[in-house]
Protein backbone atom coordinates (compact mmCIF):
# COMPACT_ATOMS: atom_id res chain seq x y z
CA UNK A 1 0.00 0.00 0.00
CA UNK A 2 1.70 3.35 -1.12
CA UNK A 3 0.47 6.96 0.42
CA UNK A 4 2.55 9.90 0.20
CA UNK A 5 3.98 11.60 3.04
CA UNK A 6 0.92 14.59 3.36
CA UNK A 7 -1.16 11.75 3.81
CA UNK A 8 0.99 10.09 6.88
CA UNK A 9 1.37 13.90 8.31
CA UNK A 10 -2.14 14.23 8.06
CA UNK A 11 -3.73 11.33 8.99
CA UNK A 12 -0.84 9.45 10.98
CA UNK A 13 -2.45 5.99 9.11
CA UNK A 14 -1.39 2.43 10.14
CA UNK A 15 -1.51 0.92 6.73
CA UNK A 16 -2.25 -2.51 7.77
CA UNK A 17 -4.94 -4.87 7.52
CA UNK A 18 -7.79 -4.43 10.30
CA UNK A 19 -11.63 -6.33 10.52
CA UNK A 20 -10.88 -9.08 9.21
CA UNK A 21 -9.69 -12.52 10.89
CA UNK A 22 -7.00 -14.00 8.16
CA UNK A 23 -4.29 -11.62 6.71
CA UNK A 24 -1.34 -10.23 6.57
CA UNK A 25 -0.63 -6.27 6.32
CA UNK A 26 1.08 -5.13 3.15
CA UNK A 27 3.82 -3.75 2.82
CA UNK A 28 3.83 0.19 3.64
CA UNK A 29 5.39 2.39 1.38
CA UNK A 30 5.66 6.53 1.88
CA UNK A 31 6.86 8.77 -0.85
CA UNK A 32 9.00 11.16 1.36
CA UNK A 33 10.95 13.18 -1.27
CA UNK A 34 12.04 15.30 1.71
CA UNK A 35 12.51 12.53 4.73
CA UNK A 36 10.08 14.66 6.60
CA UNK A 37 8.24 11.89 7.90
CA UNK A 38 8.32 11.68 11.74
CA UNK A 39 10.24 8.67 13.51
CA UNK A 40 6.98 8.28 15.94
CA UNK A 41 4.70 7.66 12.92
CA UNK A 42 2.72 5.04 13.00
CA UNK A 43 3.56 3.31 10.33
CA UNK A 44 7.10 2.38 12.44
CA UNK A 45 5.03 1.03 14.63
CA UNK A 46 4.23 -2.59 14.02
CA UNK A 47 7.19 -4.66 13.85
CA UNK A 48 7.30 -7.60 10.95
CA UNK A 49 5.63 -5.68 8.27
CA UNK A 50 7.67 -4.13 5.78
CA UNK A 51 7.79 -0.31 5.69
CA UNK A 52 9.48 1.65 2.02
CA UNK A 53 10.43 4.80 2.76
CA UNK A 54 11.22 6.55 -1.21
CA UNK A 55 13.10 9.59 -0.58
CA UNK A 56 14.36 12.45 -3.38
CA UNK A 57 17.74 13.25 -4.37
CA UNK A 58 18.03 16.70 -1.82
CA UNK A 59 16.49 15.00 0.94
CA UNK A 60 18.56 15.67 4.84
CA UNK A 61 20.63 13.06 5.38
CA UNK A 62 18.35 11.81 8.54
CA UNK A 63 19.18 8.70 10.78
CA UNK A 64 16.04 6.40 10.76
CA UNK A 65 14.16 4.18 12.99
CA UNK A 66 16.36 0.63 13.94
CA UNK A 67 13.88 -1.68 12.24
CA UNK A 68 14.82 -4.82 10.41
CA UNK A 69 11.67 -4.48 7.78
CA UNK A 70 12.66 -0.78 6.75
CA UNK A 71 14.48 -0.14 3.13
CA UNK A 72 14.76 3.87 2.41
CA UNK A 73 14.77 4.13 -1.79
CA UNK A 74 16.68 7.17 -2.85
CA UNK A 75 15.67 8.62 -6.43
CA UNK A 76 18.42 9.85 -8.55
CA UNK A 77 15.68 12.98 -8.90
CA UNK A 78 14.79 15.73 -6.35
CA UNK A 79 11.27 13.93 -6.67
CA UNK A 80 11.07 10.75 -7.33
CA UNK A 81 9.38 9.53 -10.47
CA UNK A 82 6.35 7.13 -10.41
CA UNK A 83 7.85 4.87 -13.12
CA UNK A 84 11.71 4.64 -11.35
CA UNK A 85 9.16 3.75 -8.20
CA UNK A 86 7.56 1.24 -9.48
CA UNK A 87 11.06 -0.56 -11.32
CA UNK A 88 12.63 0.15 -7.60
CA UNK A 89 9.89 -1.76 -5.30
CA UNK A 90 9.29 -4.55 -8.27
CA UNK A 91 13.12 -5.68 -7.66
CA UNK A 92 11.43 -5.73 -4.01
CA UNK A 93 9.25 -8.38 -5.21
CA UNK A 94 6.37 -6.29 -5.06
CA UNK A 95 3.51 -7.49 -7.67
CA UNK A 96 0.65 -5.12 -7.47
CA UNK A 97 0.24 -1.89 -5.81
CA UNK A 98 -2.57 -0.30 -3.80
CA UNK A 99 -2.40 3.67 -3.62
CA UNK A 100 -3.90 4.82 -1.27
CA UNK A 101 -2.74 8.54 -1.74
CA UNK A 102 -4.01 11.79 -1.86
CA UNK A 103 -4.43 14.40 -4.90
CA UNK A 104 -1.15 14.95 -6.12
CA UNK A 105 -0.33 10.96 -5.26
CA UNK A 106 -3.82 9.93 -7.59
CA UNK A 107 -2.84 12.29 -10.77
CA UNK A 108 0.84 11.37 -10.63
CA UNK A 109 0.17 7.58 -11.19
CA UNK A 110 -2.21 8.58 -13.86
CA UNK A 111 -0.42 10.80 -15.54
CA UNK A 112 2.48 8.17 -15.88
CA UNK A 113 -0.34 5.66 -17.52
CA UNK A 114 0.66 3.08 -14.85
CA UNK A 115 -3.46 2.46 -13.20
CA UNK A 116 -5.31 -0.67 -14.20
CA UNK A 117 -7.86 -0.14 -11.53
CA UNK A 118 -9.68 2.92 -10.03
CA UNK A 119 -11.49 2.00 -6.68
CA UNK A 120 -13.55 5.15 -5.81
CA UNK A 121 -16.04 5.68 -2.94
CA UNK A 122 -18.18 8.41 -3.17
CA UNK A 123 -20.38 9.75 -0.33
CA UNK A 124 -23.81 11.66 -0.35
CA UNK A 125 -22.11 15.14 0.51
CA UNK A 126 -20.90 18.29 -2.41
CA UNK A 127 -17.71 20.20 -1.54
CA UNK A 128 -16.65 22.95 -3.42
CA UNK A 129 -14.40 25.78 -3.30
CA UNK A 130 -11.17 27.64 -4.38
CA UNK A 131 -8.80 25.40 -1.76
CA UNK A 132 -10.96 21.99 -2.01
CA UNK A 133 -8.83 19.76 -3.88
CA UNK A 134 -10.42 17.21 -6.24
CA UNK A 135 -9.32 13.79 -5.77
CA UNK A 136 -7.08 13.39 -8.51
CA UNK A 137 -5.19 16.85 -8.10
CA UNK A 138 -4.13 18.65 -11.32
CA UNK A 139 -3.88 16.15 -14.21
CA UNK A 140 -3.36 18.64 -16.82
CA UNK A 141 -6.55 17.29 -18.62
CA UNK A 142 -8.71 20.30 -19.76
CA UNK A 143 -11.06 18.43 -22.34
CA UNK A 144 -13.11 14.88 -22.14
CA UNK A 145 -11.36 13.81 -25.98
CA UNK A 146 -8.24 14.30 -23.18
CA UNK A 147 -9.69 12.50 -20.13
CA UNK A 148 -8.47 9.10 -19.44
CA UNK A 149 -11.10 6.74 -20.35
CA UNK A 150 -12.53 4.12 -18.01
CA UNK A 151 -14.83 1.27 -18.24
CA UNK A 152 -17.19 0.73 -14.85
CA UNK A 153 -17.35 -2.70 -13.57
CA UNK A 154 -18.87 -2.21 -10.39
CA UNK A 155 -21.08 0.29 -8.55
CA UNK A 156 -21.81 -1.52 -4.71
CA UNK A 157 -23.83 0.74 -1.92
CA UNK A 158 -21.79 0.67 1.23
CA UNK A 159 -25.06 2.19 3.66
CA UNK A 160 -25.03 5.88 2.46
CA UNK A 161 -22.03 5.38 0.23
CA UNK A 162 -20.83 4.10 -2.93
CA UNK A 163 -17.61 1.86 -4.24
CA UNK A 164 -17.26 2.67 -8.14
CA UNK A 165 -14.98 0.14 -9.55
CA UNK A 166 -13.66 0.94 -12.69
CA UNK A 167 -10.98 -0.40 -15.51
CA UNK A 168 -8.60 2.75 -17.40
CA UNK A 169 -8.77 1.58 -21.16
Amino acid sequence: ILVGINTVLTDDPELTVRGIQEGSSPVRIVLDSKARIPEQSRVFKQDGVPVVIVTGSHAPLRIWPELADLTILTAPTRTPDILWVLSEISKLGLKSLLVEGGSLIHASFIKSNTVDQLVLFLAPKVIGGQKALSWCGNLGVDSVDDAPQMEISSVTALGEDWMISAIIK
